[in-house]
């Protein structure tokens, strides 16, 4: 079972797309990493001792639940044999099928293969092998579509369904208790050692029960950097519970920023929102959370809760972003909708320029320009706070400065993702006010997992530890059992 670990992680973080196109389309409509389906719902089964992971897929609808495993650091032949192996069961699932996608520069896909899977109600391994070009990552996906319900499998009396823990949309189950993905032989991923191979001690102190209780007595409630890492992403328990961290934190901690695992590029609407601006709306701010695998649920009502908060303040709570886009153009996207929607009724000749430069002109460096149009136009004073055009300026210039290459950007989030926190927090915040982060353990941390992938790959952590010593501090959000849903 060396692979059920990170498939337990990772299954809902990268979701391999159903019908998987023989090159990428468009920029604005692929991207791996965000790709969200709602036809699943999952957990562990606790009544099996192996824990393994249960799937109800719908009737309704087919759908496909998946992963990317990256191989590039690895590949040097032109061709490589891919074995999976899955040990699964199923029960009133007849239409499941594994998918294996090979994907090359730019998101090519460079081959894609299916292999179905038969119905077995007691538990069977299948193997399936596959020769193909050398991938940079390699997609792994379960398509399935669920058996509807007849009615002789619905309680005699409709009322006695809760008493009888029906459930129609439980009715097909999936179990997978393992999960292995060999190359030419050899396992695609081994789990990296702790501390590059020196065991970790956690002690019982180290843990620390988060159910209920005072929040303010938590022996990292007052550190001037804070980082709440989730073990995994798009659970609302765990959200809600950093949710309470952070208005713990801005009521009696003095923390008037909060650092999301969400591109810097999508900041300015929501801070525009907390300030009142009724032009940007809570509905556009959730979609940002629900491309990123958060509870939108649970950051809207932190985002109303924090927008009540500063009514009543004059030093007010920001929210900044400190990722980046996989993709470039969609920052460009991203920018150009803020600057539409403060032109829209205006017809101000400064902002369509820069929403010309933006989107729509064949420059090469369409960053450059909009930085140059922001600063011919006084960085649009009136318009923008002389923070926010700050700031733009150097998210401009980060984004120009940034390679194009999507496998890159990727290596470089974690460095990119501690620049952005370093800047953000200079310029925002005074000496006695502090900061929470809130991303993935695995940015989070700065000891585990430092220099596994690539010797010059480091986590956020590491780069916030180095730099502020002791003022930096992170917390993981674990559980030990649930469910949810993506």
């Amino acid at each position: 079972m060396k692979y059920f670990i990170l498939l337990a992680s990772v299954l809902f973080l990268a979701q391999s797309c159903s019908v998987a196109p023989s090159m990428r389309e468009s920029a604005r409509s692929y991207d791996w990493v965000a790709n969200t389906n709602f036809s699943w719902q999952s957990k562990i089964d606790s009544a099996i001792s192996s824990y393994p992971l249960l799937l109800h897929p719908s009737y309704e609808a087919k759908g496909s639940v998946g992963f990317t495993v990256p191989v590039f650091y690895r590949m040097d032949k032109k061709r490589v044999g891919v074995e999976v192996r899955i040990k699964y069961k199923t029960e009133n699932c007849n239409d499941l099928c594994l998918k294996l996608s090979g994907i090359g520069e730019c998101g090519k896909v460079i081959s894609a293969d299916t292999f179905r899977l038969s119905a077995a109600e007691a538990w069977t391994v299948a193997r399936r092998s596959v020769d193909m070009a050398s991938p940079l990552l390699l997609g792994v996906a379960l398509e399935a579509r669920g058996e509807k319900p007849g009615k002789k499998d619905f309680p005699a009396d409709p009322l006695g369904w809760e008493n009888n823990s029906f459930k129609p949309g439980e009715y097909s189950k999936i179990w997978i208790d393992s999960l292995d993905i060999l190359i030419d032989g050899k396992y695609a991923v081994e789990l990296p050692s702790l501390n590059n191979g020196t065991a970790a001690s956690v002690r019982e102190s180290d843990v620390m029960p988060a159910n209920g209780g005072d929040l303010k007595s938590l022996p990292f409630s007052g550190k001037r950097i804070l980082a709440i890492g989730e073990s995994v992403h798009g659970t609302g328990t765990m959200n809600d519970m950093g949710v309470e961290i952070i208005k713990n934190r801005i009521e009696h901690g003095k923390c008037r920023l909060v650092l999301l695992e969400i591109p810097l590029t999508l900041s300015f609407h929501i801070n525009r929102y907390l300030e009142g601006d009724e032009r940007f709306k809570p509905d556009s701010i959730a979609s940002y959370f629900d491309k990123v695998l958060f509870s939108s649920s649970s950051f809207v009502s932190l985002m109303r809760w924090v927008k009540e908060y500063n009514r009543h303040l004059e030093e007010k709570v920001s929210f900044f972003g400190i990722d980046r886009n996989i993709y470039r153009l969609q920052s460009s996207i991203d920018l150009f909708y803020f600057f539409y929607t403060l032109r829209r009724g205006k017809g101000d000749e400064g902002l369509k320029a820069i929403c010309e430069s933006l989107l729509l002109s064949d420059e090469k460096f369409p960053f450059k320009g909009a930085d140059s149009v922001l600063h011919a136009n006084h960085g649009f004073k009136g318009i923008l706070t002389r923070r926010e055009a700050e700031i733009m300026s150097y998210c401009l210039n980060s984004e120009e400065e940034a390679t194009a290459d999507e496998l890159n950007r990727f290596r470089g989030r974690d460095s990119g993702m501690y620049e952005n926190a370093k800047f953000l927090m200079k310029t925002m915040l005074k000496k006695d006010e502090t900061t929470t982060v809130y991303c993935h353990l695995g940015h989070a941390n700065y000891t585990s997992i430092a220099g596994w992938l690539r010797p010059d790959m480091r986590p956020f952590g590491e780069y916030m530890k180095g730099s502020y010593g002791d003022d930096y501090s992170a917390v993981g959000l674990l559980a030990g059992g649930g469910s949810y849903l993506t």
